[in-house]
């Protein structure tokens, strides 16, 4: 609890951890997804290393995005983290009434990375539209965070 602790603080400050934390989330979201596409044909025996390649190039083409380009990469870790939610609990949701076999198999198939792909589409573009236009947060969610805002106010005082 500690850890997570200091690692929310440290992201909070800004600075490089604030960089390391949005490319770690980026590589955990969509690492998945691109080993899932890419094969190593007579390299099966190996998917441990062939796996930390594909991370390690994960990390090397997201990591000077996130810093140069910070809010770039943190919306596109926004639109990521909503695609994938989306797709895995809407193919469970579709598997519970029967519209879909199963759920599982469906996200490993080209129509679950397909789904993952479109949403990530729509939402890196609705994210960076509104990243372009200067708009905040919305106010219903401004007025959730109102409390928040009047504690730490407080506390500033101490």
């Amino acid at each position: 609890i500690l850890a997570c602790g200091m690692a929310c603080v440290l992201v909070i400050h800004e600075g490089f951890a604030q960089k390391i934390a949005i490319c770690m989330s980026l590589v955990g979201l969509l690492f998945t997804r691109v080993d899932a596409l890419i094969e190593f044909k007579g390299y099966e025996d190996i998917k441990a290393w062939t796996s930390l390649c594909v991370r390690i190039k994960l990390w090397v083409v997201l990591l000077p995005l996130a810093i140069f380009a910070t809010s770039f990469a943190l919306a596109l870790n926004v639109a990521a983290c909503g695609a994938v939610l989306t797709t895995e609990f809407g193919f469970r949701y579709l598997a519970s009434v029967g519209k879909v076999p199963d759920a599982d198999v469906t996200l490993a198939s080209k129509t679950g990375l397909a789904a993952v792909g479109g949403l990530l589409l729509f939402g890196s573009f609705w994210q960076f539209w509104t990243l372009s236009s200067g708009a905040g947060l919305a106010w219903y969610f401004k007025a959730l965070y109102l409390p928040a805002v009047i504690v730490e106010g407080l506390l500033g005082f101490l």
